[in-house]
């Protein structure tokens, strides 16, 4: 596994969606600029510190994620949408960024030569609205702009249902129209990290959702996700993480781990134990 990090302490998000490239790269395949979006030089840099297509970096045929995405290629592009609103502070120490989504947008774009597939998805928190999460990010905006290109994206909320926690108790649920291409279950059985901690599987716990229904599919027989199609039938994953500590990982680094839960459209079936952490006395919860 190769990794690389981009250091610049003046860095900043750029806020001016859909975010455009800060100057016109030989690589790049359209017109319009950005003069204060250093966050998409920041990407095209980490690209170049991995070595991705290291040869033709400076020239008009430079391909970094080529290695990696094929022409015909269905994408999946999962930034960590978490949800719409943040009560103890603002939105951009939680979620992924737009102006980091479309950098790598457009690396895609540039692997699959106009042809194959690209969706947006992301599987966030009950009460998120997704549409305004969207907005927010300057999503809604970067796939306007590709449309405007001849370029169709699919932007899909991964959830079959959101649900309000309500001031009197329980949950009002709302169903919703999930993932287009469906969903299927992936039972990992003892394979599962959850084993090491099976006997306190009635201690499993999600958020909000109901413990009964999680019961159900993590068990001594079984433990089973419900898993997007549109996550499983792509060739490349791309995950967006966000950076931040959380209060189900003692770590920030595990939110590239973490921000997987959102791949699966019933989180009422998503426990996020492992065999450390939590322990076995705490409930169990999925992250988002």
């Amino acid at each position: 596994m190769k990794v690389a990090i981009s250091r610049d302490g003046a860095l900043d998000y750029c806020r001016e969606a859909p975010f455009h490239p800060p100057e016109m790269y030989p690589e790049y395949p359209f017109h319009d600029l950005c003069p204060d979006n250093n966050v998409y030089a920041a990407v095209r840099r980490l690209l170049f510190a991995l070595g991705m297509d290291r040869e033709r970096y400076g020239s008009s045929t430079w391909n970094p994620l080529g290695e990696l995405i094929k022409q015909g290629d269905h994408v999946a592009i999962k930034p960590n949408l978490v949800g719409h609103r943040n009560k103890a502070g603002t939105l951009e120490c939680m979620i992924a960024q737009g102006s980091v989504a479309r950098a790598v947008l457009d690396y895609v774009h540039i692997a699959l030569k106009g042809t194959g597939k690209i969706t947006i998805c992301d599987s966030p928190q009950m009460e998120t609205d997704f549409a305004a999460v969207v907005r927010a990010t300057g999503i809604g905006e970067i796939v306007r702009f590709y449309e405007g290109q001849g370029a169709g994206i699919t932007v899909a909320d991964l959830r079959k249902v959101e649900g309000h926690v309500r001031k009197i108790g329980g949950v009002k649920w709302n169903a919703l129209q999930g993932d287009p291409m469906g969903y299927r279950v992936v039972d990992l059985k003892g394979d599962s990290e959850h084993m090491d901690i099976i006997d306190d599987c009635g201690k499993f716990r999600v958020a909000d959702y109901d413990r009964h229904e999680m019961l159900k599919h993590h068990n001594r027989e079984k433990n089973e996700y419900y898993i997007s199609g549109s996550v499983l039938d792509a060739d490349v994953i791309v995950s967006i993480p966000k950076l931040k500590t959380h209060d189900k990982a003692p770590a920030p680094t595990r939110r590239a781990a973490t921000s997987t839960s959102g791949a699966t459209g019933a989180r009422a079936w998503s426990s996020a134990c492992g065999k450390r952490w939590p322990p076995p006395t705490a409930c169990c919860a999925s992250c988002p």
